[in-house]
């Protein structure tokens, strides 16, 4: 496995931390990751665990996109159908290193892995 540079996540987290916040609340799952995501033929048909629903920043659940899509390409065209402002898509990015953190911390193997592959993608490095 390819070591992970940490110098590389410096980046989203610093403009994660300078974009505006959220004005607005809005309702989240909270806890969008790959095994909260139930995928039928390719195609999403539903979410579990909804134990972490709450209002807030849409820039929390948007995290999920590093969590998801192991390409680029993917999060690309998954964030434009989205359409966040670019604000909303740094404080997402931002979300997405505290969440790969949590999982990694876990010590779960399988949250483990989420977080690592997400702390990958956030550093620009394709699995």
């Amino acid at each position: 496995m390819q070591r992970l540079d940490l110098q590389e996540l410096v980046r989203p987290w610093k403009e994660a931390i300078e974009a505006p916040p959220a004005r607005d609340r809005v309702w989240l799952h909270g806890d969008l990751h790959p095994r909260n995501v139930l995928v039928q033929d390719g195609a999403l048909a539903g979410l579990i665990d909804w134990g972490d629903v709450t209002a807030g920043d849409v820039a929390t659940d948007l995290a999920c996109a590093w969590m998801l899509f192991a390409y680029a390409r993917a999060r690309t065209l998954f964030l434009e159908a989205y359409a966040p402002p670019e604000q909303v898509q740094a404080r997402a990015a931002g979300w997405a290193v505290h969440f790969a953190s949590g999982l990694i911390d876990s010590g779960e193997p399988r949250h483990v892995q989420i977080g690592l592959s997400a702390m990958r993608r956030l550093a620009g490095a394709e699995e």
